[in-house]
């Protein structure tokens, strides 16, 4: 099925957010399930990890009927994590400047809407005879995930109603 994503949730975009707020090069702040750590001293990582649909998707169809958009209303949560001197200190003050204008901006001008910030959570832990700190939070983020997809144009439909059958012939309208 061919098919055109509108918009998602765009977690690259969300991750820049938060280097921002914090004020840290965009460098510090990625995916810990993708990124090497090993020569890093402190960093944020921001992750995905669950998504749900709202509610039911709805359709809408052009006037030719040669495609269809559906949009589904979306709750993410998503994770986020500091790790080195002053990690539980960063975790608070980010809780608090995604309540700030320009965060809550950034977020509107992506079209997700901030739901909750759950406690920060300390998380340190002696890693390798040496005391990291950590620091952790979840985010519960609206969004809207949309997609184009093409119709089928139905070229010709066989009854045979002694056999109780039905045959569809279907061809992809380009």
């Amino acid at each position: 099925m061919a098919t055109t994503t509108l918009s998602q949730f765009n977690i690259a975009k969300l991750r820049q957010i938060v280097a921002t707020a914090l004020s840290l090069p965009d460098e510090l702040v990625f995916s810990g399930r993708k990124h090497q750590v090993d020569k890093l001293n402190a960093f944020v990582t921001v992750d995905l990890t669950t998504s749900q649909e709202i509610g039911t998707s709805r359709r809408e169809f052009d006037g030719d009927n040669e495609t269809e958009t559906i949009y589904t209303a979306c709750q993410s949560l998503v994770s986020i994590s500091a790790y080195g001197e002053n990690a539980i200190a960063l975790m608070l003050k980010l809780r608090t400047l995604l309540q700030s204008s320009s965060c809550l901006d950034a977020f509107r001008a992506e079209n997700w809407g901030l739901l909750s910030c759950s406690d920060v959570r300390n998380l340190s832990a002696t890693v390798a005879y040496d005391y990291e700190e950590r620091g952790q939070m979840d985010l519960t983020i609206t969004h809207e995930h949309s997609v184009i997809a093409l119709l089928f144009r139905t070229q010709a439909v066989d009854i045979h109603p002694n056999y109780q059958s039905i045959s569809i012939n279907k061809e992809t309208k380009r």
